[in-house]
């Protein structure tokens, strides 16, 4: 699809979801199909009604992208996403297939990179304000090689924001990033030890963005601080469980000597309230937990407390409405 033509008005024989669509596209400078197209053209009919026509604003990119994949990458989201969050797909080309997709009513911002026709530095002031105005960013790279090559924009969101593990949905990889708050982070001496030898002495908890604080839809960051590591190869995994035990968020890590950064990606679904952080060693080739010195298959490190995903504005409620055609003909009269 290279043209699309819009009127402002409608007919009773124009769907619910149709009117919503043209809604979007005519007065939300945000929705996903204004970074795919741009007006050309207007011409305004003898009866009022303002027909715009839209071009593609992104060339395509080669190999494209499979539609088993856009659907790989929408289960892959779930309900991750929603207000406070923002897409940035590289390449651009993407907005045609996932950005489209996406549920428009999802609260989460999408936003397709580098701008057609500069270079990806031409990103940077794009990415700072996403970084300003959200929790978290999520990467999704397809041939991004082809269009920044050098990789400005996701060596921009790994200085400005903490990387978690990459998430990949067939072709198309997505790296979430938790934006860090200006807050100044919590050390928490530990003395965790483990049998093989390992040794944990300190854990940091970075603050969240946001007045609210750390809430489901977020992330948590820390970071992990080892004194020393065993020398079999290891795995370390942070862990966030409710109250009955069960897993909320998890991350692994193999096990290096230093500081170690670990992202939680919070369910949006989650309750609200105290949730406990444990921390686990395992052999990553039989999954077996290597016990502390106290004889447990993990390490206590405390509580993490959140608040209720927020929610997210419903551009439809204060959106102009598409007139109907008989009404241009009364305003004529």
């Amino acid at each position: 699809m290279d043209y699309v033509l819009v009127g402002d008005t409608h007919t009773f024989r124009t769907g619910e979801q149709s009117q919503l669509a043209a809604r979007r596209i005519l007065y939300d400078p945000a929705d996903a199909f204004n970074a795919a197209f741009h007006p050309v053209r207007t011409w305004t009919l003898p009866n009022g009604e303002v027909l715009t026509l839209y071009a593609r604003t992104f060339a395509p990119t080669e190999p494209g992208i499979a539609t088993e994949d856009t659907l790989a990458l929408l289960t892959l989201f779930g309900d991750r996403l929603g207000a406070g969050d923002a897409v940035v797909l590289v390449s651009p080309d993407q907005i045609y297939g996932l950005g489209m997709a996406l549920p428009a009513d999802a609260g989460a911002t999408v936003v397709a990179l580098p701008p057609a026709g500069e270079s990806p530095a031409a990103a940077l002031p794009l990415l700072e304000q996403l970084v300003q105005t959200h929790r978290r960013v999520f990467l999704a790279s397809h041939n991004a090689n082809q269009v920044d090559p050098e990789g400005v924009i996701a060596g921009w969101l790994r200085d400005h924001a903490l990387a978690g593990n990459d998430l990949w949905a067939n072709s198309i990889q997505v790296t979430p990033f938790a934006v860090i708050g200006a807050g100044e982070p919590t050390m928490q001496v530990v003395d965790g030890q483990w049998r093989d030898g390992a040794k944990l002495s300190q854990l940091v908890t970075f603050a969240a963005p946001g007045v609210e604080g750390l809430t489901a839809g977020g992330a948590s960051a820390f970071a992990l601080d080892w004194a020393k590591v065993g020398e079999a190869p290891r795995k370390g995994s942070l862990q966030l469980l409710a109250p009955d035990g069960a897993l909320v968020a998890q991350e692994d890590h193999d096990l290096v000597a230093g500081r170690q950064a670990y992202v939680l990606l919070i369910p949006r679904s989650a309750p609200a309230g105290d949730y406990r952080l444990v921390l686990a060693i395992y052999d990553p080739n039989t999954l077996d937990r290597t016990l502390t010195v106290d004889g447990a298959d993990h390490l206590e490190l405390g509580v993490v407390s959140f608040g209720p995903a927020p929610a997210a504005s419903d551009p439809d409620a204060i959106l102009p409405q598409l007139r109907h055609p008989e009404d241009s003909e009364r305003e004529g009269s």
